[in-house]
């Protein structure tokens, strides 16, 4: 009889391929072998992860709407500036010219642009921000603080400089970083008033204006300098005396500063990098000549940092300082004040109740976890950051018990879905039961992070797209991407193949050339098809309809070139191009159209996904001698867009049309070349197509308003077959799998089984249609023979043939084990 076994709950989402053979382990069955596009849900479920929504592309509004390529050049943050009526602005930071420009989104709509000329484009990515009530301070430790403001409306901000009306101190000196005045002597033309101090060797620099000298008991604040050797000081604290050894006295300058002009000439101190409004004190720190140090406002009052006096209400600074850097990374605001460090976490214990002052203040060394300069994020008490070598995400909660805040690496069980982190997010989107923090790879994909800390929910899971995510952007209430693009171009070519190989007449051994492919004319090359039925194997992740070929040597004669495209169900389907090389015998193009490759579509080749593959096949029995490709582009161009993600789209930068009474949808431009599938108003989903260049495409349903985007394939892997018998365990045990069971709720277009041959999960019962009406979302359970082989790991795969709303909660096996 067949051992029954069941998969019901992925709530620890993908887990790390070390862990497959650990079904000792509480979470084995309460994880995935791969969660793609998909997310845990707090219930256990797996369900499809959010789609975008196409807002923007990133131009140069300033310059002629240049398009912006490179995505260095964008950096966005969120702004809640009314959270009780839910109005929160998107903060587009783009290159303008050689300098930036503030684009400010509300409900997706561009309210009005901001111009800067006080930074470089190439110093946006260094840019950081502290968010108050109506204003958003913008952080760089080479540019004086600018606070951006909200006025009257939407569209109504200014950027104004951010004046403290009392700057920090601190001596430099004792950090070898100013002149060492121990040996001198300081003469006061008086002890109390307005006074005049002498120093006997040269000292002072016009940062000392603002600056502060302690000795002898007493205070002053420098109010001019008028040499190295004399300053003007206003007397705060009267000196007992008059004559002040330097090896006694204190003489401090501006902590911030950057006028390395104005005489006497000082250091560049630079301004702080790092900020956070927390209770009733404006927080700064990290500024370029100590990174080390932050500084709180008076209370109550954000722009004075007066640390002349040492009440509970004055401004006062903290250092860090411990084994090794600790350079300030991050400053965390949450049910206590965290800061990461280059080597330490930081923070003050949430335990303490009363308001931070210089009497009470202690942030106490945590932990021995280095922090990279991503901005960490908090989300269900928890906060979570990026550690040093951008590869793990690092969880840092209170443990009562030790007292201290303990941090552990969060994707410690998920290790092989992540890469180089290099941005990160949280929200908590309405009516989904998730908690959600995401982060951006280097590679382009975003982790997606499903948690509930009291329900032992922390479910890893992968997204991708046809693109690359650069940038997610959320503090809670939505949650924006920057991705990257590529869109057809129609006759220009800008871009290289993602994957180019070459292969024998057998197509199984495969050598790498993409790089010889990618490199210019001249500089590297690699001879092709030297041998009859040779191939070459091009693949890209967004469709293309043109090469461009350069050879550093044409082939001899007419090399007969047979071309194949790959589709959807990975067969090799024959088509003819325009081919303007005559075979390879001559520089030129090769262009077709999509009506020539209908079903091409995304498929695996050598283990490598989602690509649209084309191969090249010589025919010819004799060429004598064989062409050599200097370099190959395809005409497509790479744009930067911003969208937005929501739970109710299915799709990846979705825009609502109207076709007409042909069929015919325009205005798709964000999505030239790319295929797509529509989804109806009533939830059907047609398609697919191919947009044109121009940014058309013809879809069967006329006259309706549809939902147009691309495809992200979810699957749902679940952890190798594990079926308990009398003998033990059969982890490693030879297993055929009789029938396959798969829950689901609201769901459609489901395809289960072992690949490649999947079955689809019918979206309807018969007798329950009537021909023309719309198949609503399905719940059921479905039986599946799948017919497999004996295997002692069973690989199951649940995924969707279209993009439509998917929900597993269970998968179900009758199992007979050897």
């Amino acid at each position: 009889m067949p051992i029954r076994s069941i998969s019901n709950t992925f709530n620890r989402g993908e887990l790390d391929p070390t862990l497959f053979a650990r079904d000792d382990l509480d979470i084995y069955d309460k994880g995935a072998r791969k969660l793609r596009n998909m997310i845990a849900l707090w219930t256990g479920a797996a369900r499809i992860a959010p789609g975008t929504i196409y807002v923007d592309m990133m131009v140069d509004r300033e310059n002629g709407n240049a398009v912006i390529q490179d995505p260095l050049m964008v950096k966005g943050f969120d702004f809640t500036y009314d959270a009780d009526a839910e109005i929160t602005y998107t903060i587009i930071i783009r290159k303008s010219g050689t300098n930036i420009a503030f684009d400010i989104y509300y409900a997706d709509a561009l309210q009005t642009t901001v111009t800067s000329t006080a930074y470089l484009a190439t110093q946006i990515q260094d840019i950081h921000v502290a968010a108050a009530h109506d204003r958003v301070l913008i952080l760089h430790e080479n540019v004086q603080i600018r606070q951006l403001k909200r006025g009257a409306s939407h569209s109504s901000w200014s950027l104004t400089t951010f004046e403290p009306r009392v700057y920090p101190t601190y001596d430099f000196s004792v950090i070898g970083e100013a002149t060492n005045y121990q040996s001198f002597t300081f003469t006061l033309s008086a002890t109390t008033g307005s006074i005049t101090i002498t120093s006997s060797s040269a000292v002072f620099t016009h940062n000392h204006v603002g600056g502060l000298f302690r000795s002898l008991g007493g205070t002053a604040r420098i109010t001019a300098v008028a040499s190295t050797t004399s300053a003007s000081a206003t007397v705060l604290d009267n000196f007992t005396g008059t004559s002040c050894a330097g090896n006694l006295s204190s003489l401090a300058e501006k902590l911030w500063n950057s006028d390395t002009t104005t005489a006497p000439v000082s250091a560049n101190r630079g301004w702080p990098a790092r900020g956070v409004f927390y209770l009733n004190r404006l927080i700064l720190g990290r500024s370029l000549a100590v990174k080390n140090l932050v500084n709180l406002s008076t209370a109550g009052v954000y722009d004075n940092f007066d640390d002349a006096d040492l009440d509970g209400l004055v401004a006062f600074s903290v250092t860090f300082n411990g084994k090794g850097e600790q350079s300030v990374q991050s400053i965390v605001a949450d049910d206590s004040i965290l800061f990461t460090t280059a080597n330490k976490l930081f923070a003050q214990s949430p335990l303490v109740e009363s308001p931070i002052t210089i009497n009470n203040v202690y942030f106490a060394p945590q932990s021995q976890s280095p922090a990279t300069s991503i901005e960490a994020a908090s989300i269900d008490n928890q906060t979570l950051f990026v550690s040093s070598d951008r590869t793990k995400v690092m969880q840092a909660m209170y443990s009562t018990a030790d007292g201290k805040y303990i941090t552990l690496p969060a994707t410690m069980l998920s290790n092989s879905i992540v890469d180089y982190i290099n941005s990160n997010g949280t929200w908590e989107p309405a009516g989904i039961s998730t908690r959600l923090y995401l982060a951006t790879q280097d590679n382009g994909t975003m982790l997606l992070y499903s948690t509930l800390q009291t329900q032992n929910v922390a479910g890893w899971s992968l997204r991708t797209t046809t693109g690359k995510f650069r940038q997610v952007i959320g503090e809670g209430r939505q949650s924006h991407v920057i991705v990257e693009r590529e869109i057809n171009i129609g006759a220009s070519f800008e871009q290289t193949l993602d994957y180019a190989f070459l292969s024998d007449p057998t197509f199984k051994a495969r050598y790498d050339v993409t790089e010889f492919f990618a490199s210019s004319p001249m500089t590297s090359a690699i001879g092709v098809l030297e041998n009859q039925n040779d191939y070459i194997l091009i693949g890209n992740q967004a469709p293309f309809t043109a090469l461009d070929i350069d050879f550093n040597l044409v082939a001899s004669s007419d090399c007969q070139l047979q071309f194949e495209y790959l589709d959807g169900n990975g067969f090799w389907d024959v088509f003819t191009p325009t081919d303007n090389t005559s075979g390879f015998t001559v520089d030129g193009t090769i262009t077709w159209t999509f009506d020539d490759v209908l079903n091409w579509a995304p498929y695996q080749v050598n283990a490598i996904e989602n690509q649209y593959w084309i191969r090249i096949k010589r025919l010819a029995e004799t060429v004598n001698t064989a062409p050599v490709i200097g370099q190959v582009l395809i005409n497509t161009g790479n744009r930067i867009y911003l969208e937005r993600q929501s739970f109710d789209e299915y799709m990846d930068s979705t825009q609502v049309v109207t076709s007409d009474s042909n069929g015919l949808v325009t205005g798709l431009t964000h999505l030239a070349g790319q295929q797509v599938y529509a989804i109806t108003e009533d939830g059907a989903t047609i398609g697919s197509s191919f947009v044109d260049a121009s940014g058309e495409t013809t879809v069967k349903n006329v006259n309706a308003t549809l939902t147009v985007g691309m495809q992200y394939k979810p699957e749902l892997i679940p952890m190798p077959l594990y079926a308990p018998t009398q003998m033990g365990d059969s982890l490693y045990a030879e297993k055929y799998v009789q029938d396959l069971y798969v829950d689901y709720v609201d769901s459609l277009y489901l395809q289960a089984g072992f690949r490649p041959q999947l079955t689809d999960i019918p979206n309807m019962h018969l007798g329950n249609y009537t021909l023309g009406q719309s198949v609503p979302p399905q719940t059921g359970i479905y039986r599946i023979c799948p017919r497999g082989d004996w295997e002692p790991r069973q690989e199951f795969v649940i995924t969707q043939s279209q993009p439509g709303p998917m929900t597993i909660i269970g998968v179900g096996y009758n199992v007979e084990v050897a």
